[in-house]
């Protein structure tokens, strides 16, 4: 795990590719806490930051952007990272 600093924010991740974060350290229930359980702190820090996790040799494509009342989107996924990177890079909500 190295650290990265994005937006005055210090995130644990095990990289970070043109400001995208790879297999970010996420808070505890991250998956499953509502928006409006969310500290402010947490929605400063989250919302609106895409991040790619490596899952079972996909790479998915995550944001906290609110289009979900208790859980980040999937964007999309993809077979190599530098497809998922470029992905996340041109994401905008």
């Amino acid at each position: 795990m190295q650290i990265f600093t994005l937006k005055n924010f210090v995130y644990g991740a095990s990289n970070c590719i043109d400001e995208i974060l790879i297999d970010p350290a996420l808070p505890d229930n991250f998956f499953t806490t509502r928006m409006d359980d969310r500290s402010k702190q947490h929605l400063e820090k989250w919302f609106g930051t895409t991040f790619v996790l490596n899952q079972h040799a996909t790479f998915k494509v995550w944001c906290l952007d609110g289009q979900f009342w208790d859980k980040p989107s999937c964007l999309g996924e993809f077979e190599n990272l530098e497809h998922a990177v470029e992905f996340a890079k041109n994401y905008t909500f």
